[in-house]
């Protein structure tokens, strides 16, 4: 499946480099170019795109005002780009898929066009699913069979999340989903555990449950959550209950009801 993009920057060199670097992925067409906020609403108004790589500092209409303008509720999928990372929360607050801070690389930028396959796949599965309810909603029923209730459409799947904004005293942190080995409530707060420490997130596990991804996070314990992928070892304790060894040094203690999950995990794997 094509993606349709759009490169929006002032600079020609900066808009060149990033044309360079998605050649390497011949499934995003570049259909324009635009140099400033206002040839960027033109432009998205005009070739609807799917994507597009938005520069944030811009003369007149920054990256921010072409949102303003085109309402985020019609805006493709947006990767931000831009020379200075004080944007950041407010770039992830526009739902942004991600946000490239200059200079990047070829590693950095593929795993952001990765998280936008993902998110444009959903999409079309969930506007599929939409029709086909729809279509089926109108066909009409045969004479013989009594008339029913249309289905109502399914209610959406809550997005996965792939990084969490973390807000402390006079500090704000981004962390990537994939570099969390465990996650522990307190109380209406969550503890993620990276490998360089822990971040104190203002969300309910079951909130934050419920935006990660099940095939990664596992639930151990009412209150904890395993990155399967931090997993180095599984062993039996008495009363069925389990001890996880995660690769950051820590062991965590599964009950039985969770540990059967985690052993299924690991055997179909």
């Amino acid at each position: 499946m094509t993606l349709a993009t759009l490169i929006v920057d002032d600079e020609p060199p900066a808009r060149k480099l990033l044309r360079r670097l998605l050649a390497a992925h011949p499934d995003l067409e570049i259909v324009a170019e635009a140099e400033d906020g206002q040839d960027a609403v033109d432009q998205i108004r005009r070739v609807r795109p799917d994507l597009v790589f938005l520069d944030i500092q811009m003369p007149g209409l920054d990256g921010f005002g072409v949102i303003e303008a085109i309402g985020a509720a019609h805006m493709p999928r947006v990767i931000f780009v831009t020379a200075y990372d004080r944007h950041a929360v407010r770039a992830f607050e526009t739902h942004a898929v991600d946000y490239l801070v200059k200079p990047y690389d070829e590693t950095r930028l593929a795993r952001a066009v990765e998280r936008a396959r993902r998110g444009h796949h959903r999409d079309r599965l969930e506007e599929m699913t939409a029709r086909l309810v729809s279509l089926v909603a109108a066909e009409p029923l045969p004479a013989s069979r009594p008339a029913s209730r249309p289905a109502s459409p399914p209610a959406p799947l809550p997005a996965i999340s792939d990084r969490l904004v973390v807000r402390s005293t006079g500090q704000v942190s981004v962390v990537d989903v994939a570099t969390i080995a465990w996650i522990k409530a307190e109380g209406s707060y969550c503890r993620l555990h990276v490998k360089t420490g822990s971040h104190l997130l203002r969300e309910s596990l079951r909130s934050l449950e419920a935006r990660l991804d099940a095939s990664l996070f596992r639930r151990i314990h009412r209150s904890a959550l395993v990155n399967v992928r931090h997993i180095v070892k599984l062993r039996p304790l008495a009363r069925g209950d389990a001890l996880v060894a995660m690769d950051d040094g820590h062991e965590l203690r599964a009950s039985r009801r969770y540990r059967r999950q985690l052993e299924s995990f690991f055997s179909a794997g």
